[in-house]
């Protein structure tokens, strides 16, 4: 299972590296390209969607307990997966230390630099349960929306084993 998921991340490497356009937009993003086939591979569902709002914080940060943020979505694009309604709710582990966290202890919550109202974010959603969406984790759960950033990822969807 490891081998078959460094070749598949070779192989993506490589295809994200040569078809023009496919690379994420970001250094940032296109040195985590195993993280987000990861990603893609626990994901139930992948859409791009604009923040329409966002719920209250946590009391605390996630450690031994889980604690989330709900953020309501408007979908724009599913690129895995299917929805029935025009929006969805996920929720996201709010963590100490993570891209999605404020950066400041006292203050348990997600980040408004990346989780503002109006914001366009690619969400790589799983289902714990029926009728609840859950972020995959809590460092590359959501990827910034560009159209390279969503041609990247709909190019290592389609390159996934079947």
């Amino acid at each position: 299972m490891q081998l078959q998921r460094l070749v598949v991340s070779l192989l993506l490497t490589v295809v994200l590296g040569t078809i023009s356009g496919c690379r994420f937009d970001s250094d940032f993003l296109n040195a985590r390209v195993t993280e987000i086939d990861s990603n893609i591979e626990a994901a139930s569902l992948i859409f791009r969607g604009r923040i329409l709002s966002i719920g209250e914080p946590p009391l605390d940060w996630s450690g031994f307990a889980r604690y989330f943020q709900v953020v309501t979505y408007t979908v724009e694009r599913v690129l895995k997966g299917a929805l029935t309604t025009a929006s969805v709710s996920v929720r996201h582990t709010v963590v100490f230390g993570s891209r999605h966290a404020i950066p400041v202890f006292e203050t348990p919550g997600l980040n408004p630099q990346i989780f503002s109202s109006g914001a366009i974010l690619i969400v790589f959603a799983t289902v714990p349960e029926p009728g609840i969406l859950e972020d995959v984790n809590s460092e590359l759960g959501t990827i910034p929306f560009s159209i390279q950033n969503e041609q990247a990822v709909e190019v290592m969807i389609a390159a996934r084993p079947r």
